[in-house]
């Protein structure tokens, strides 16, 4: 299961209304990170403070789904939820799943106050009407049903046009299915907006592919630091630490002005990450906009990141990427990161995030503040949990 919360926001009207409508939202610009916030400054608390990019029929819907997923879907049941005439909520399994994997999205769809349903299924094969797998797509609507979804429509896409399960009339849903307009408005504006859609999830997952090469560099010079350090005399924790926080906070400076990461960057960055509390401080960077080019430092540094020191890199890409909206990126920076290290708590806490059904927008700022509070104290060389030293 691939559980997505995205920058999409569907407006939708009943099919027989012709009149859908559909909104992708990004988030305003960013704060400086680490400086005290400008009251006057509005800050995200929904996505109504977010601009929009509209869309109307069930035709743009089927253009905005591999933008919404990040990827174009194949073989696959994708699952919209919405709450009145916004997406809450969004899902990719793989087609041959079991209808039971419905019911526990169904049940976050419903704890984020979902009421609306719309489901696509893509699938090669099909060329005409009657449509293949009814029996599965009658179970599904049960199962929507049975948790108080009403469903919209069920959609089929297959090699470049899609069909209606619920609209046998030939004037609006011909039997030989209707064309998807990769080209069209929707697709356009999404571009626009920055929003891409890979060929397939593979193309993703490249994204985090290691270098092998490189990665070999940075562990020898991990093991140069390390062995530094060693025998230097040992430093107070809380001076360690804040130089270990100094080194992050001019690497996030550095690539945000196009500085290369260079090995030698790597391997501080990545020991000093392995401090809980410096990676937590790193989270504040999201207090505004999740900026693109430290997003991409994250993913850079994941892919150079020996195993040992890879979840925290990945994790953080992980967190930038649902900030973002960008489920499909979130799922596979977890997984890279429980791959490293099953039991890596916070990729874990981001899993459970995603499956929940709450939406980034509603508490990635105020965590985001508390990690700032992290940052600040560690500056301070005080305790980053903000207990007094005893």
């Amino acid at each position: 299961m691939h559980v997505f919360h995205t920058a999409a926001v569907v407006s939708v009207t009943h099919m027989e209304d012709a009149a859908r409508s559909s909104a992708m939202s990004l988030p305003a610009s960013a704060d400086e990170p680490f400086t005290e916030p400008d009251p006057h400054r509005a800050q995200i608390t929904d996505i109504v403070d977010r601009p929009t990019l509209r869309v109307s029929g069930p035709a743009e819907i089927v253009q905005l789904v591999p933008y919404i997923l990040g990827f174009h879907p194949h073989e696959s049941l994708v699952m919209i939820a919405l709450r009145g005439r916004r997406t809450v909520v969004s899902a990719r399994y793989d087609l041959d799943a079991p209808i039971e994997m419905a019911t526990p999205w169904c049940e976050s769809a419903s704890r984020a106050g979902a009421d609306h349903v719309i489901a696509l299924i893509y699938t090669a094969g099909i060329d005409k009407q009657p449509l293949p797998r009814q029996k599965f797509v009658d179970e599904l609507s049960q199962v929507f049903e049975a948790h108080s979804l009403k469903v919209i429509d069920v959609i089929a896409v297959s090699e470049g046009r899609w069909w209606s399960y619920r609209c046998a009339n030939p004037q609006c849903c011909p039997p030989e299915g209707t064309a998807v307009d990769a080209t069209g408005a929707i697709a356009a504006s999404a571009v626009s907006e920055g929003l891409v859609a890979l060929p397939n999830r593979e193309s993703l997952e490249t994204e985090l592919s290691i270098d092998e090469a490189r990665m070999a560099l940075v562990d020898a010079e991990i093991r140069a630091f390390l062995e530094a350090e060693d025998q230097a005399p040992a430093p107070h924790i809380r001076v360690m630490r804040a130089h270990d926080w100094a080194e992050v906070r001019a690497f996030v400076r550095d690539t945000r002005n196009g500085v290369a990461i260079t090995n030698r960057r790597a391997a501080r960055v990545l020991c000093a990450l392995m401090d809980r509390s410096v990676r937590d401080a790193a989270i504040g960077y999201l207090v505004g906009r999740p900026e693109a080019e430290v997003r991409d430092a994250w993913r850079q540094l994941t892919r150079i990141a020996p195993p040992l020191w890879r979840p925290a890199p990945a994790t953080l890409y992980a967190m930038w990427c649902y900030a973002e909206g960008s489920g499909a990126r979130t799922n596979i920076g977890v997984d890279v990161a429980l791959e490293a290290n099953p039991n890596y708590a916070l990729a874990e806490i981001l899993l459970e995030l995603q499956a929940s059904g709450l939406k980034p927008f509603e508490f990635i700022h105020d965590m985001a503040k508390e990690a700032q509070l992290v940052g600040r104290r560690i500056q301070r060389k005080r305790d980053p949990s903000g207990r007094r030293a005893r």
